[in-house]
């Protein structure tokens, strides 16, 4: 049974510099991922949900990995922090965090039928 995911929302705070989401094929393991999305300078007030034109076909052996590169320096503009202080992963306002939600569906409608039920 296909997959689709038609929408995805990231969510970074104001250290992230770099965010994609990858879908990569495990049986692909030679082929670079695929990243139908590509934040190259994150704005926290960029998380919203994006949908796509098409959605992303996810078949099985797909795996989704979010990367994100985070810039902790006196050089990111965003960085609230002069001089830089060390900076904790968690739910704080003052930490840092990072993910992505994904919608995932059948492809197809009689698929989505049977899946509601």
């Amino acid at each position: 049974m296909g997959r689709a995911c038609p929408t995805l929302r990231p969510n970074c705070l104001v250290l992230a510099g770099h965010a994609r989401p990858d879908f990569q094929r495990t049986d692909w393991a030679a082929a670079a991922p695929f990243s139908p999305l590509t934040y190259q300078d994150w704005n926290i007030n960029w998380q919203a949900v994006y949908t796509y034109r098409e959605p992303v076909a996810v078949s099985k052996g797909v795996t989704v990995h979010m990367r994100i590169i985070y810039d902790n320096s006196a050089q990111n503009p965003r960085n609230p922090d002069r001089p830089p202080k060390r900076v904790h992963a968690g739910d704080r306002a003052e930490d840092e965090m990072g993910h992505v939600w994904l919608q995932v569906l059948p492809r197809e409608n009689a698929q989505r039928a049977r899946t509601v039920r």
